[in-house]
Parts: C-alpha cells; sequence; structure tokens
C-alpha cells in the first residue's frame, strides 16, 4: 500500500517536490472535469489507484472557470476514492470554487487546508515556504489543520 497519492493540478505538483515519499498523478492546468475524466478512464495499471493508499491529496479546482460542472466532477473522483485519509487543498481564487470545493469534502468526512494564506508572488501557487508548511500539514494524521 502506497502511504500516500497527490491527485490534482500544478500545485498538487508542487506539493510532490516536498513530498517525496508520495505517488503523484497530476496535471498543469488541468480542470477538476479533465482531471476527473482522464484519472477514472486510465487502463488499468497505467495510474496509481486511490485504492492502495492510506493518505491521498487531491488538488483541483484551481484551473476551473466553468462552476457547473465541477462539483460533479470532484464528487465523481472522490466516489472513487476508500483511502483512510483524504485531504483536499483548498487554492486562492474565486470564493464560489473554493466553497465548492470545501462542500464536496464536508460532504465526504474529509480534511481541509487551505492554502490561500501561503500563496506566493502569484497569488495562487504557494512559495517554498508554503510548499513546506503544505508537507508539514499534509503528514498529520490527527492534528487539526487550519
Amino acid at each position: 500500500m502506497l502511504d500516500c497519492l497527490i491527485l490534482g493540478d500544478s500545485i498538487g505538483l508542487g506539493v510532490a517536490k516536498v513530498r517525496p515519499d508520495c505517488a503523484v498523478y497530476a496535471t498543469k492546468g488541468v480542470t477538476s472535469a479533465a482531471f476527473a475524466v482522464n484519472f477514472l478512464s486510465a487502463a488499468p495499471g497505467k495510474k496509481a489507484t486511490p485504492r492502495v493508499a492510506a493518505t491521498v491529496i487531491i488538488s483541483l479546482g484551481a484551473n476551473d472557470r466553468d462552476l457547473t460542472s465541477v462539483a460533479d466532477s470532484l464528487v465523481l473522483l472522490r466516489t472513487q476514492i476508500t483511502a483512510p485519509t483524504v485531504l483536499w487543498l483548498l487554492a486562492a481564487g474565486k470564493p464560489a470554487m473554493r466553497d465548492t470545493v470545501r462542500h464536496v469534502a464536508e460532504r465526504f468526512g474529509d480534511r481541509v487546508i487551505d492554502i490561500k494564506p501561503m500563496a506566493g508572488p502569484d497569488g495562487l501557487h504557494p512559495d517554498g515556504p508554503g510548499y513546506l508548511r503544505i508537507a508539514a500539514l499534509t503528514r498529520r494524521r490527527t492534528a487539526p489543520l487550519p
């Protein structure tokens, strides 16, 4: 069983750099809908399955512009994850998008890490210390998250 699996976008790729212990399935610039379709349709053996990870970290929503399909895509993805611990990285961005991600996480009893306070100069991606803080927070299994 994998200890950790990161799913998502460029923020997920950044977290993977400071969490080399995690397997990663992430794509720069990907939307939630595209990620869900690509991930769920990948041929068996071609993807790291979230059914064999102790912790799954999801970073999606930052690239979405159309809010209509985001919740459905995130729920579809989340229903395929049976990991004991699921963490959602809540990116800076549109308040409605943040609310959608938060709502999906709450629906499944998952925890959320708000990375907005860790955003670097572009206002979206964490800076070096921000990624290190996210790494530390994602390693904690029982401590409360911000």
